[in-house]
């Protein structure tokens, strides 16, 4: 059996939001694998920050509107999500995996 501990760069720590929109909030229990989160109400796009230096390479990933409507543009990298033009109150999910 393998236990991996946390590190302030690991895997189970949040993200940081940033540009999404006052009163932004990712939900708890929220990590650098999976977890979501909902834009203000005047965000126009919305930024999330892996923590620590994210993914030692690169990583890939999908996001959805969790409302149902278009999931508009987004990119991942191994520092963290862009969700372009994020529409305010929705709430946006995440999974990403990479090494």
């Amino acid at each position: 059996m393998m236990t991996i501990l946390p590190t302030p760069s690991g895997f189970n720590y949040a993200p940081q939001a940033s540009s999404c929109g006052t009163s932004q909030t990712v939900a708890a229990g929220s990590t650098l694998q999976s977890g979501a989160v909902t834009v203000g109400t005047s965000g126009a796009a919305c930024t999330l920050t892996f923590p620590g230096s994210g993914f030692p390479t690169q990583a890939r990933g999908v996001v959805v509107d969790t409302a149902g409507g278009s999931t508009p543009p987004y990119t991942i990298s191994k520092t963290g999500i862009t969700i372009g033009t994020a529409t305010a109150g929705h709430t946006y999910a995440y999974s990403v995996w990479g090494n």
